[in-house]
């Protein structure tokens, strides 16, 4: 990967994205099994509403998404730390939304977002820009990999918060008027609420409904779409969540958790090819009712 990643930086960045592109391209259509499972999750989504064609065709080019994910995270670090790079990500609606708030002068706040399009840059571009946060994610598996990422986005003010036990320091930099990003699309298993996306149930942290009860903090839903193929080109949507609480904990989390889930469906719909169709959001099923 080291040595893939030193390939990508020696050439100019269009041509980084059409061999990534080529190479995962390739990999889909000999590899079976992930690509079932990316094709399997796109028509949980829409099989009821769009026709085959339209299935496949998305679902070819949300792997050509992914491939140019791929690269920008290798280059995007170093990109960045360039001006004219920089230029390249629209943050006007984020700069606007949380200046408005004062968030780090007078509260925190808490950035709410999926796996669609570059969440990667847009993160790494608002800590550059003048919104240092800290993201909670999943480490990799590989511990070498994971190493590798931290060296390359080095020098960002944008500490990683292990998801597992992350809680307590989001919550103290949260208190601090600081600003915590978090990624809530994936399948929670059972540790989960379910909450309805795409019309069907699916098991969804709770960690951000957790976060934003506890500390009070205001919500904004977050997403980094790219603006133009093969190139490193970006606009960062932002824009606040507004939920009534009732007081009651329990169902607040819930109540939360399913007006997250639902401003996460809605830009899926409007840029489907720019989602992650191969994690498996709904693996989890509810269980079954006892007669």
């Amino acid at each position: 990967m080291r040595l893939f990643s030193a390939a990508l930086n020696l050439v100019p960045i269009g041509l980084a994205y059409r061999l990534s592109e080529g190479l995962l391209l390739a990999g889909y259509a000999l590899l079976p099994r992930p690509r079932a499972r990316a094709r399997a999750t796109l028509e949980v989504a829409f099989a009821a509403e769009r026709d085959r064609e339209w299935l496949e065709s998305t679902f070819w080019e949300s792997v050509r998404y992914q491939a140019w994910f791929f690269v920008d995270v290798m280059m995007g670090p170093r990109l960045l730390r360039k001006p004219e790079w920089l230029s390249r990500v629209d943050l006007s609606e984020l700069d606007g939304a949380l200046r408005r708030e004062e968030v780090g002068v007078r509260r925190g706040a808490l950035l709410v977002g999926s796996h669609q399009g570059a969440p990667h840059v847009a993160s790494l571009a608002a800590a550059i820009s003048g919104w240092p946060h800290a993201a909670v994610s999943r480490p990799f598996g590989n511990t070498m990999m994971w190493r590798m990422l931290q060296e390359l986005q080095a020098g960002f003010d944008r500490p990683d918060l292990a998801r597992h036990g992350a809680l307590r320091p989001a919550l103290r930099l949260l208190r601090r008027n600081g600003v915590v990003a978090i990624q809530i699309d994936q399948d929670a298993g059972r540790h989960g609420v379910f909450v309805p996306f795409f019309g069907k149930p699916a098991s969804t942290h709770t960690g951000a409904a957790t976060l934003a009860l506890l500390s009070g903090v205001p919500i904004y839903m977050i997403a980094g779409i790219r603006t133009e193929r093969r190139a490193f080109r970006f606009k960062v949507y932002c824009w606040p969540l507004a939920v009534k609480l009732t007081g009651d904990h329990d169902e607040d989390v819930l109540a939360l958790t399913a007006a997250m889930t639902a401003q996460i469906e809605v830009m899926i719909r409007r840029f489907p090819e720019q989602h992650f169709w191969v994690h498996r959001r709904w693996k989890t099923q509810p269980p079954k009712a006892v007669m």
